[in-house]
């Protein structure tokens, strides 16, 4: 999507057919215009859907004063609240203050509505904001955020990025890569795999990325070993207790997040399994949960202190005019090798022959 040009008081002035002057008497209700004119001017700044910071960004030596931060919701994986917390720290840092907002999902609004929603996000002196996680946004959505001239950043919203946003994400597809060697050099060769919703460009990713390097050792993955599920604890539960129901069951299971592996982990232990020993298991985004799991979890770590950090400059840049050094930032990942994986009891003879299909039973006794 292509940037507009910011919507100003100019802009409204040429609307209205006043000079600037005038315009700025109207907004700051003080006298010396007439009824009519100052008629003309709130249509025009309606119309425009123009609506002007506490301290404008665009005057200058202005300083930037506030963000919003605006989420989907603050999930259980603890993703949302990390990256939330590392945005809050580095606007401080900045001497900026933060404002937090859940998204407002609208469909079949109209543009004085989307004008309207827009405009709150320019609530309270915020002059930009960066949007967690909400592939809810949806177009209309954006172009409201184009027309009052808001400056935004999204962080892992694939829907955004792929309507031309600003985007930062890590690189899901190396990290999912990387989670499926490093479970193949251990000796794994049926391992299961929960994924995330695949309506997530995310979870699209992390899967693709796994069964690429899955492939690559030309490993065939057997459907009985996928399970879709979310990026939540009760989703790894289900498809732990799907999996090791099988009469082969994995010797490892990658989760799609570390909440997910907790879940792998709660499911694995009501067996009875000895882990890593019986059962190895990953997660992904390297959260607290992880180090404090039990056993402690192998992971693919996210920048997410690098992400939130960009994701701010970023969008205190494009505040002040500045152009992004590019509208889809990718930071690298890195597997976190811990206590959860471990070489399977029992391993294949031919651990990367497929033509003959799986070979023999590859679980702990």
């Amino acid at each position: 999507m292509a940037r507009t040009s910011r919507v100003t008081l100019a802009t409204v002035a040429r609307r209205a057919g006043v000079s600037v002057s005038t315009a700025s008497k109207v907004l700051n209700s003080r006298p010396g215009a007439s009824p009519d004119t100052r008629s003309r001017v709130r249509v025009a700044m309606r119309d425009l859907g123009y609506y002007p910071s506490t301290s404008r960004s665009d005057e200058p030596g202005a300083q930037v004063s506030r963000i919003s931060v605006v989420l989907t919701e603050l999930d259980d994986a603890m993703y949302t609240p990390s990256m939330v917390q590392g945005l809050l720290e580095t606007a401080a840092d900045q001497g900026v203050q933060t404002i937090v907002r859940l998204l407002e999902p609208l469909e079949d609004a109209t543009t004085a509505q989307l004008n309207a929603w827009a405009r709150s996000l320019l609530g309270g002196g915020s002059q930009g904001a960066v949007f967690v996680a909400c592939d809810l946004m949806n177009q209309a959505q954006l172009e409201a955020c184009e027309r009052v001239g808001l400056p935004i950043v999204a962080v892992d919203c694939h829907t955004m990025m792929d309507a031309g946003v600003t985007a930062i994400t890590s690189n899901n597809f190396a990290g999912g890569h990387s989670l499926a060697r490093h479970l193949l050099d251990l000796g794994h060769r049926r391992i299961g795999l929960v994924t995330g919703l695949q309506t997530s460009a995310t979870a699209r990713e992390r899967s693709s990325g796994f069964l690429t390097g899955i492939a690559q050792a030309g490993i065939r993955q057997p459907a009985e070993l996928l399970f879709e599920g979310d990026f939540v604890a009760e989703a790894g539960a289900a498809a732990a207790r799907q999996f090791l129901s099988l009469t082969d069951p994995p010797t490892a299971i990658a989760a799609s997040c570390d909440s997910c592996a907790m879940g792998v982990i709660d499911s694995a232990r009501a067996r009875g399994l000895d882990l890593p020993g019986d059962l190895s298991i990953t997660g992904f985004d390297n959260t607290k949960v992880a180090i404090w799991s039990s056993p402690k979890l192998t992971t693919v770590n996210q920048p997410l202190k690098g992400i939130a950090e960009l994701a701010v400059t970023t969008v205190l840049a494009m505040i002040h005019g500045k152009s992004p050094i590019s509208h889809h930032i990718q930071l690298g990942t890195e597997l976190v090798v811990r206590d959860s994986t471990a070489p399977p009891r029992v391993s294949s003879a031919f651990p990367c022959d497929t033509s003959q299909g799986p070979h023999g039973r590859l679980t702990g006794g």
